[in-house]
C-alpha cells in the first residue's frame, strides 16, 4: 500500500473516470460505486464506466445502489482510478485508449500484479479480501462520515469476495467492525440473498451430469471438469460443494469461458494460486484469486491446459471411472 494518501492524487478541478474490468462482479461495482460517493463528499465529480457492463449478481446489486453518474462510452479524462484490476485485457474495448491516454493512473487492486501490468499510481495489497476492503483502508481515516449506502456497498463488496468472511484476515475483520456502525450485517445478509433461477439450477445441476472426475494421485485430490452452456462460474462452485478439490467448467459461447474454483484443501496440499499459477499463465485475459479463477481460451479442451500446469508440479493426474 501507498504511503501517499489516495486524495492527494485527486485535485477538486479535475475530471474524474472511475473504471474496472469487464462484465463487473459485486466487488467491482461496489468499489466503484463506494469510491464515485466518497468523492463526491469531498467535492469531487466523477463518471463511471463498466467495460462489457455487468454480471447477474451486480445487475442485481445495482438496483439496490443504482449510480446516476454511469456513462456508456468511455472518456478521456485527468484522471482515470481502475478498480479490482491491473490487467489491461480485462479493461475489454476500452483496453488501448487507457493504456494510449495520457490522463494520471490509479490502480487500486487486489489482484498481484503481472507482467504487463498497467502503469500508474498503484494502491496494490493482495492480502486484502476485496478491492472494496481496500477503498475502506484508504478513505476511512479521512475524516469523512460514510452514508448508509457506502458502508452498505463496501460490506457488500467484502462479504462476496472474502466468501462471506470465510477468508477474512484481522484487518478486513475490522473494516466490517468499523462499516457496521453505519449498517446491519443482517442487512447486508439479506441483500446478497437470492434464489436461483430455473435457468442457473438446471445449468448447475447439467454440469454435474457431465462431468468428468480425475485425481491427483499423490495427494487423492478429486478434480471435476464439466462443460455447459451458461452460469459457469456458479457451476464450477456447485462442483465444489458436491465434494471436488478442484472445479474447471468450460462454457462455450462466442469466446471459450473457464470458470476453476478450487478447495481450500487444495490449495493448502498444492499451494498452487488459482489466479496466478494457472489463469494467467494460460490466457492475458485469465486471473483471480487462491480459490477462484477464470480465464478465456481458444480450446474447447482448455482443461488439459491446466492439467498441464498441475502435472509440471510433478503431481500425476488419472481419470476416475464411475
Amino acid at each position: 500500500m501507498k504511503k501517499v494518501g489516495l486524495f492527494q492524487h485527486i485535485k477538486k478541478d479535475k475530471n474524474v473516470l472511475i473504471t474496472t474490468h469487464r462484465h463487473a462482479d459485486i466487488d467491482a461495482y461496489c468499489s466503484v460505486y463506494a469510491l464515485s460517493k466518497i468523492l463526491d463528499i469531498k467535492g469531487i465529480k466523477s463518471k463511471v464506466y463498466f467495460p462489457d457492463g455487468l454480471n447477474e449478481d451486480a445487475k442485481r446489486i445495482s438496483l439496490l445502489l443504482p449510480l446516476i453518474n454511469r456513462i456508456d462510452r468511455f472518456e478521456d479524462n485527468d484522471i482515470i482510478i481502475i478498480l479490482d484490476t491491473n490487467n489491461p485485457a480485462l479493461l475489454a474495448d476500452i483496453t488501448d485508449k487507457v493504456i494510449g491516454s495520457k490522463s494520471k493512473k490509479i490502480i487500486i487492486d487486489h489482484h498481484p500484479l503481472m507482467q504487463n501490468s498497467i502503469d500508474g499510481i498503484r494502491f496494490i495489497d493482495t492480502e486484502a479480501s476485496s478491492t472494496c476492503e481496500i477503498i475502506c483502508r484508504l478513505t476511512r481515516k479521512s475524516k469523512i462520515k460514510y452514508s448508509k449506502d457506502i458502508a452498505s456497498a463496501l460490506l457488500l463488496g467484502i462479504f462476496t469476495d472474502s466468501q462471506y468472511l470465510s477468508l477474512a484476515k484481522e484487518d478486513t475483520l475490522r473494516c466490517v467492525n468499523y462499516l457496521s456502525k453505519y449498517v446491519s450485517l443482517s442487512e447486508i445478509k439479506g441483500a446478497l440473498a437470492r434464489e436461483r433461477n430455473y435457468s442457473e439450477r438446471m445449468a448447475r445441476l447439467k454440469s454435474a451430469k457431465r462431468m468428468e472426475l480425475y485425481k491427483i494421485i499423490n495427494k487423492e485430490l478429486i478434480i471435476a471438469v464439466s462443460k455447459v452452456g451458461s452460469y459457469h462460474a456458479s457451476a464450477a462452485k456447485a462442483l465444489i460443494d458436491l465434494g471436488a478439490d478442484l472445479s474447471i467448467v468450460i462454457n462455450k459461447d462466442d469466446t471459450i469461458k473457464v470458470s476453476m474454483r478450487a478447495s481450500n484443501r487444495f490449495y493448502s496440499l498444492t499451494n498452487l494460486h488459482l489466479g496466478i499459477d494457472i489463469a494467467s499463465k494460460i490466457s492475458d485475459k485469465g486471473g483471480g484469486h487462491p480459490t477462484a479463477a477464470s480465464f478465456i481460451s481458444n480450446k474447447e479442451d482448455a482443461y488439459r491446459d491446466v492439467f498441464e500446469i498441475i502435472k509440471s508440479m510433478n503431481y500425476k493426474i488419472s481419470k476416475i471411472k464411475i
